[in-house]
């Protein structure tokens, strides 16, 4: 028990050390390519943070069938709680009000359409193919909107 407590405390540590060091990079690396870093966030950071979230999601639907499905749609939906609120919350209790740039504003409304579709569809029953690449499609034209942007 103390030996996983302790692996538990060194995990969170380099997770911390490590994903500081991945930010800076990718805002180093959108400065290089000239690119905004809210473009960098959503390609670099977003697509880096989400692939583990995927890769569990794909086992668990290969190895489980329905009952892995259903633990996918709970890490998207788990994932989306904790990225909404933790990480949108705790900036704004630890440094007080935080000014919202008017990109920032459009870019949120796309991410609550995103949300909106990824429920009806979870919604309209079992996820199929072309629900899945629909999906896959509505990325890429969001990705280019955020780009756009």
């Amino acid at each position: 028990m103390t030996q996983n407590v302790i692996l538990l405390v060194v995990a969170m540590v380099g997770l911390t050390l490590f994903a500081d060091r991945f930010v800076v990079g990718a805002a180093q690396l959108a400065a290089r390519l000239n690119v905004s870093t809210v473009v960098a966030g959503a390609l670099i950071i977003g697509f880096g943070t989400s692939a583990p979230e995927l890769v569990v999601s794909t086992v668990a639907t290969l190895t489980e069938g329905a009952e892995g499905t259903a633990l996918g749609i709970g890490n998207i939906v788990g994932a989306n709680v904790a990225n909404l609120t933790l990480v949108l919350s705790v900036p704004a209790l630890v440094f007080g009000g935080i000014a919202i740039q008017k990109g920032v504003k459009r870019q949120a409304a796309l991410s609550a359409t995103g949300v909106t579709v990824f429920a009806m569809a979870a919604y309209a029953g079992q996820p199929t193919v072309v629900k899945g690449v629909s999906m896959a499609l509505l990325m890429v034209v969001a990705l280019r909107i955020i780009v756009r942007l």
